[in-house]
């Protein structure tokens, strides 16, 4: 795949997870990709943490500053990355299947899309210890209509990928 994505996660106190999620990011398979990680004024071992990984590894890329407030902190790392070809939003305390992003780019190019395009999935649920407990929405699950999925959080951020031409709608406004 000659396509390169960014990964975005902003992080607020995250040390009991990140961990994990870093790692299940790093594991992806078949995709070219960069973590851009900003942190939004974590006072606990969030930072050195991520420093860590970022010495370890070329595609973590870490960007401090002062705290802006989750959806601020996401619209930042929309703002300093450019020319990427997808961008997709990570969570701190998630932790993602190898093949989450090569199955949304796949999804994407499926759908033969030009235009802007946003790609989101579905989510398990787990427990502390990663046991499964249920996916989000079952697959019988009818939102009542397509405002909703809009406006009531249908599909959460960390579920979302999404293209250079959406990006450049993102940051230009």
């Amino acid at each position: 795949m000659s396509e390169k994505i960014a990964v975005l996660m902003s992080t607020f106190n995250g040390e009991k997870f990140i961990k994990e999620q870093i790692d299940s990011i790093l594991n992806q398979k078949d995709v070219d990709f960069d973590l851009i990680i900003r942190d939004d004024g974590s006072s606990d071992n969030t930072c050195d943490i991520i420093r860590e990984y970022k010495k370890k590894d070329t595609r973590v890329k870490f960007v401090e500053s002062k705290p802006l407030g989750v959806g601020k902190s996401f619209m930042k790392l929309l703002a300093i990355t450019k020319g990427y070809d997808y961008y997709s939003f990570a969570d701190q305390d998630d932790v993602w299947h190898d093949d989450k992003l090569i199955s949304a780019i796949n999804m994407i190019k499926k759908q033969g899309v030009q235009e802007r395009v946003l790609y989101c999935c579905n989510q398990n649920n787990v427990d502390e210890n990663l046991n499964f407990i249920s996916v989000r929405f079952p697959s019988n699950y009818k939102s009542p209509n397509k405002i909703a999925y809009i406006f009531n959080n249908f599909y959460a951020g960390c579920t979302m990928v999404i293209n250079r031409k959406s990006h450049e709608v993102l940051v230009s406004n």
